[in-house]
């Protein structure tokens, strides 16, 4: 399913037009029966759209969906209300897309499904179920839209630092971009005489992010950064250090000993956290 990630803003910020700074001017047509559609569910509540025309959308605390030029499938853009006084801005584009509602800014970090001749994006977020349809073709990869808040993952873990865990050659590296404040790297060693191969995977987002990670609800440990968790090798270790954290899973594949993997991953946390602070 679509992994969604609330985005929470300026506590000021309480409805489009009630607190917020923006500014929006719009010659767009939002009408039953002309322009592209787009549908909107966000719990029992459902709006269509049918938009053309353009729009000028600038907000000071959501600039993720700040937008200038056509709306629909030509701007990749959807502008209405979800009630009156609170926006309903969509933004989209191959990999990602941004929808705000009211005040709330939810990033859907994975592309869309193709069902029918529509895009959709479909997932749960902070208990609310969204799903949006638009009548568009699919668009031009041009990369993501969203932009990385913390130090990609694949950067902070080097080469050496993965041989050093692994001790053994390290494979290519794969970047996973979970969020704006989270992202991962996995890396598998070259040599499989193991049985399988060894690998480990390194976590590094924001301090909050880094702490809604399932690895946080271990028992707390001392000795690395600020504050962290860990005593189950499979699950990992998780630690912050000011506004940034990381979380290490290290598989030596000796299940029976798993003690050399936690070691190793309290190791590289330490390492990585005085890299990244």
């Amino acid at each position: 399913m679509l992994r969604a990630v609330l985005v929470s803003l300026a506590a000021g910020v309480v409805l489009w037009g009630c607190g917020s700074s923006h500014s929006s001017e719009s010659s767009s047509a939002i009408t039953n029966g002309k322009g592209d559609a787009a549908v909107f569910s966000i719990d029992a509540r459902t709006i269509d759209v049918r938009q053309s025309g353009t729009a000028s959308i600038h907000l000071t605390d959501a600039p993720e969906v700040d937008h200038d030029g056509p709306v629909g499938c030509a701007g990749r853009y959807f502008d209405t209300h979800f009630v009156a006084g609170a926006p309903l801005l969509f933004r989209y584009g191959a990999r990602d897309a941004y929808l705000l509602v009211g005040s709330d800014l939810y990033y859907l970090g994975e592309p869309p499904q193709r069902s029918g001749g529509q895009l959709v994006w479909d997932t749960t977020s902070n208990g609310h179920r969204i799903r949006v349809a638009v009548l568009c073709e699919p668009p031009t990869d041009t990369g993501r839209l969203a932009v990385g808040k913390t130090p990609p993952a694949c950067a902070v873990l080097t080469p050496q630092i993965a041989h050093d865990a692994l001790g053994e050659k390290p494979g290519p590296p794969k970047f996973v971009f979970e969020n704006p404040e989270l992202s991962a790297c996995q890396i598998h060693s070259v040599n499989t005489s193991f049985g399988h191969d060894r690998r480990m995977q390194v976590m590094i987002g924001s301090a909050d992010e880094i702490k809604s990670l399932s690895s946080w609800a271990q028992p707390a440990i001392s000795g690395i950064g600020d504050e962290a968790h860990g005593d189950d090798a499979f699950i990992g270790v998780a630690a912050v250090k000011g506004k940034l954290g990381v979380e290490v899973v290290v598989d030596l594949d000796d299940p029976a000993h798993p003690q050399p993997s936690l070691a190793k991953e309290r190791q590289i946390a330490r390492l990585l956290l005085a890299r990244v602070t």
